[in-house]
């Protein structure tokens, strides 16, 4: 009878998951979808692209986020030192 492969973990990964041990800290599904939209509405801009795609990932983190976690969010992004690389 022919031994079948070791079962392992689909490579389904994306950047959106998130462990909690030390080398990859937890991080908040809401950051990243800022960081997403913003991403998403600097490539389009500077693509002369309407921007509109952009707008479920405003939606995502502003149904998800308390206004304060926001309102911190665009103070950090004003001053340049904002936790996302955008």
């Amino acid at each position: 009878m022919p031994v079948s492969p070791t079962p392992t973990k689909p490579a389904t990964a994306s950047r959106t998951t998130w462990t909690d041990t030390p080398k990859c800290p937890r991080v908040q599904p809401e950051l990243l979808a800022k960081a997403d939209f913003h991403r998403c509405s600097k490539a389009l801009t500077a693509k002369g692209q309407d921007t509109a795609p952009c707008d479920w990932y405003r939606r995502v983190y502003k149904s998800l986020c308390p206004i304060s976690w926001v309102q911190k969010w665009n103070d950090q992004l004003e001053a340049g030192n904002f936790a996302g690389k955008i």
